[in-house]
């Protein structure tokens, strides 16, 4: 979802007042040199992830709210594959972008510092404090957990949990003045999905499985529609999803 301005100005508004105390007087925080590479998340997390973060402006998503929306996505899935065994070869697949990660163009001042700090290609442990006070309290109010330098000529990637809203922290960096720009680590390719969404106890789910050449971007696809109501589950035909807004909005979604 879109961050509107005044969602952003209290987002930043907290962060300064969160950050005051949080790092005056602390030593720097040691934070790995090195991002996870894979996504290890269940297929109902990576879908219920999607869900919460398109409809919260939370920075970091509740744990608890997480585990329980992936349950009941877990049971729906389960309960649409019994019904129709094609859909047991169709799965979610990883987010546009590697949760928990935000990549940031820097001005050369601020990479100096940080390729300073850290050892390109080398997987340790660091103290990481720039001495840009702006960045680094940010850094401390998202609890920074690794750094990688020198991959991008002028850029550097930071990871936090998982279940940091990766698109309301990269606007809040872009706010920062040494940073030039910051965004999800976005992923290539394309293949098949499914996604999801709930409203008044019905669930709708798409199904996309896509072929061709899909690491440059599939070249065919077969989408399979479905409501779930309780243990109840129906087919619903491509015309009448397409003429549905909450359909239309999860083909997007699996097509992106």
């Amino acid at each position: 979802m879109p961050w509107s301005a005044a969602s952003l100005v209290a987002v930043a508004a907290v962060t300064v007042t969160a950050v005051a105390c949080a790092s005056s007087g602390n030593p720097p925080p040691k934070v790995a040199t090195f991002c996870p590479h894979e996504d290890t998340r269940s297929e109902s997390a990576i879908i219920a992830s999607g869900i919460l973060m398109r409809s919260t402006e939370e920075i970091m998503i509740d744990g608890k709210e997480l585990s329980a929306l992936g349950a009941g996505i877990k049971e729906v899935l389960s309960l649409i594959r019994d019904d129709d065994p094609r859909m047991t070869r169709i799965h979610a697949r990883e987010s546009r972008y590697r949760s928990g990660q935000v990549t940031l163009g820097l001005e050369p001042e601020l990479e100096a510092t940080i390729v300073a700090i850290v050892p390109e290609r080398q997987q340790t442990m660091v103290r990481f404090r720039t001495g840009d006070k702006a960045f680094d309290d940010l850094n401390a109010l998202l609890h920074l957990r690794g750094v990688e330098a020198g991959r991008l000529p002028g850029a550097a990637l930071l990871c936090f949990d998982g279940r940091l809203n990766v698109p309301l922290a990269a606007s809040l960096y872009q706010m920062l003045d040494n940073i030039s720009y910051a965004e999800a680590n976005y992923l290539g390719g394309d293949g098949p999905d499914v996604d999801a969404s709930e409203d008044g106890g019905t669930w709708r789910v798409v199904f996309r499985d896509a072929y061709g050449d899909c690491p440059a971007g599939c070249t065919g696809e077969d989408l399979y529609f479905f409501t779930v109501t309780g243990d109840s589950v129906t087919e619903v035909e491509a015309a009448q999803a397409n003429a549905d807004p909450q359909f239309v909005d999860l083909i997007a979604l699996v097509r992106r």
